[in-house]
């Protein structure tokens, strides 16, 4: 069974405290790090994820119907 190194992770977040970008890497890699952003609506919802691996991926909030 292999060993996997030490991981690195680094994190940024906004003044409300959302999660905008994360970067991970094998500690003494060479490989390139994993690396994700995320975006906001403005009620603060995260509608898209994007990372240097999987792409992008939108994120539909469902929206609430007017109550009437």
């Amino acid at each position: 069974m292999g060993r996997f190194g030490e991981l690195n992770c680094h994190q940024q977040f906004d003044s409300r405290g959302r999660l905008l970008n994360q970067k991970v890497r094998v500690k003494d890699s060479l490989n390139k790090p994993i690396e994700r952003h995320y975006q906001y609506n403005i009620a603060g919802e995260l509608t898209q994820m994007t990372d240097n691996y999987k792409g992008g991926k939108n994120l539909y909030p469902r929206l609430k119907k007017p109550t009437q």
